[in-house]
């Protein structure tokens, strides 16, 4: 998962410039932290709706990926943010 996280925040973000869109698709890990075992999020994931995690249920270098990613864009997203 956290491999699949990496590739996915090196390739949006320089391509389209918009953090606040690959941020949004971060969203849905929020559900997983706070389902299953608490405060952390699986192995992997089904690739078909509802997406159900599977595989180990707690993988801290998924964790680990999602935080950096989402610190990563949100340094971006206050970078365009104007002053108020």
């Amino acid at each position: 998962m956290g491999v699949a996280v990496r590739a996915f925040r090196a390739g949006p973000l320089p391509h389209h410039g918009d953090a606040l869109l690959a941020q949004s698709f971060l969203n849905p890990f929020a559900e997983q932290v706070e389902s299953g075992c608490l405060g952390t999020i699986g192995e992997i994931f089904e690739g078909d709706a509802p997406h159900n995690a599977c595989g180990c249920f707690a993988q801290a270098w998924s964790v680990a990926e999602i935080l950096r990613s989402w610190i990563q864009l949100e340094t971006e997203i206050q970078k365009t943010r104007k002053p108020r």
